[in-house]
């Protein structure tokens, strides 16, 4: 998969990731794992990622309840939508077989651009 460098050095993925990679000196095994409350690196679970994105919601006053670790894939696919991504590309990246499920975030996203009944009122 590629990913590339982001727009801004605060978000920026790959500036994440690297900064992520020197600091746990990981050099093999899993990517991404857990810290526990003694520093030390763990296996990370889907629990882990669930506990993760609910934990952010919380600490931004967020409805955390609504929210989960498919949230961030749901996100990823409707932004990318929303800046005019096509959807093959999309797909490439997310690893999306069928469009029709891809099509679930993206309609989520575009109802109310382009629309039919846009522009036709008083």
């Amino acid at each position: 998969m590629a990913l590339p460098f982001g727009s801004s050095l605060l978000t920026c993925p790959v500036r994440l990731l690297e900064a992520w990679i020197e600091a746990t000196g990981l050099e093999d095994g899993p990517l991404f794992r857990r810290i526990d409350h003694h520093g030390i690196l763990g296996r990370m679970t889907p629990q882990s990622f669930r506990l993760i994105v609910k934990r952010c919601c919380q600490s931004v006053g967020m409805p955390s309840e609504k929210y989960g670790a498919h949230s961030l894939r749901s996100g990823f696919c409707s932004t990318a939508a929303k800046t005019g991504k096509a959807e093959h590309q999309i797909m490439k990246q997310t690893r999306h077989k069928r469009s029709d499920s891809l099509q679930r975030y993206i309609q989520k996203v575009n109802m109310f651009e382009n629309n039919a009944a846009s522009g036709i009122g008083l």
